[in-house]
């Protein structure tokens, strides 16, 4: 890991120097360069230490969460009824609060009156659709991040919303300062994973060194057009993108990251507003998968009968059934003691039995007069 963190500073100052930066740039470059690699596989371990709660809440919340424990030999019924019994009642938990937060005005407390500028930016951005993205995301996961960035247009900031998923943010235990941010993504095609590090006075932009199928971890299913990480950060190869400037400064000299947290304590911690639910989804689905079984195997359990005379077909001459099976019939028999028995033993009385076994037992008995 370490040789192949030299190749790639060792890549970027050759990338430098070749574009026609400043000898001095290039050699700050290389020291930055160092920090930067060091820095990206720090965060990218603590991304991966997150990233599968909240890809757990997002299933439930999405209506695929975990499934009742299935047996080993798992039968196409039994992963219908599986598929069935799924009741997707958390994403109404948060959808019934998101549906009720709306931005109307952004003023200030030292100035009530909107700041039209403002409100001109939010409008721009289109965060009157964006904010109910972000408010879903808070909900569902108990933290999402917005930020905010410079563009050619000194009129109009960029503001994007940020899912936990694709993007980790370190802030200063003190200040509460963002100091680093990760913005991962992966590009399906190729498996390659890129990567954003924006610190106060550079950022940086980053690419695995090769396709990273073989280091999957273990997720969900995750949607095609959904640009979530797939594979364990701790694992990839960094280098600098080349097909983009890899390194820029940053003009604001601090990390435009924002945190929205759902009910937040004086400790920095949050929760998710379905994570204390789980639990009660997971009731649900199961009564519902225990119900769908015993509709589909036990509601008309198979039975068979000892101590009868098995009817034969007059024209065949083999057995037939002897009853007509349904849940609404009744079965009899008729089964006439020998005389030589009537008045020496009682015979073995015709027994019905129905499976499974645990299930109370039915008998059907005929008494001598």
């Amino acid at each position: 890991m370490a040789n192949k963190a030299v190749m790639a500073r060792d890549r970027l100052m050759a990338y430098l120097t070749d574009s026609g930066v400043d000898p001095a740039t290039v050699n700050e470059m290389a020291v930055v360069a160092d920090v930067a690699l060091s820095l990206v596989a720090e965060l990218g371990a603590e991304f991966n230490d997150r990233l599968p709660t909240f890809m757990t809440l997002d299933d439930y919340y999405r209506g695929v969460p975990p499934m009742p424990g299935s047996p080993d030999r798992l039968t196409e019924k039994y992963k219908e009824l599986h598929q069935m019994s799924r009741s997707n009642w958390l994403a109404l938990v948060v959808d019934v609060v998101n549906e009720r937060l709306r931005i109307g005005s952004i003023a200030s407390t030292g100035n009530p009156v909107q700041d039209k500028v403002a409100w001109n930016w939010w409008r721009a951005n289109n965060m009157d659709g964006t904010s109910s993205q972000v408010h879903a995301a808070a909900l569902k996961y108990g933290l999402c991040y917005v930020s905010v960035w410079p563009t050619g247009d000194v009129k109009r900031p960029l503001m994007m919303g940020e899912s936990p998923l694709t993007c980790y943010v370190r802030y200063h235990h003190e200040s509460g300062m963002a100091t680093a941010a990760l913005r991962v993504w992966q590009d399906g095609p190729c498996q390659r994973i890129y990567a954003d590090l924006t610190l106060p006075g550079y950022q940086f932009h980053l690419v695995s060194d090769s396709e990273c199928s073989s280091t999957t971890i273990a997720m969900s299913e995750v949607s095609p057009n959904r640009h979530i990480v797939t594979v364990d950060l701790s694992e990839v190869d960094w280098r600098f993108r080349e097909d983009v400037l890899p390194v820029e400064r940053n003009p604001l000299g601090e990390v435009p990251y924002v945190k929205m947290l759902t009910e937040p304590d004086l400790v920095g911690g949050y929760r998710s507003e379905i994570e204390g639910l789980t639990s009660t989804q997971d009731r649900i689905s199961k009564t519902n998968f225990d119900r769908l079984m015993a509709q589909a195997f036990a509601s008309f359990p198979r039975a068979w009968i000892t101590g009868i005379d098995v009817p034969t077909d007059p024209k065949s001459g083999k057995p037939k059934e002897p009853f007509d099976a349904a849940v609404d019939r009744l079965w009899t028999i008729e089964n006439e003691i020998p005389p030589n028995l009537r008045a020496t033993s009682r015979p073995t009385p015709p027994t019905c039995r129905r499976w499974p076994r645990s299930r109370a037992r039915r008998h059907i008995t005929y008494w001598p007069a």
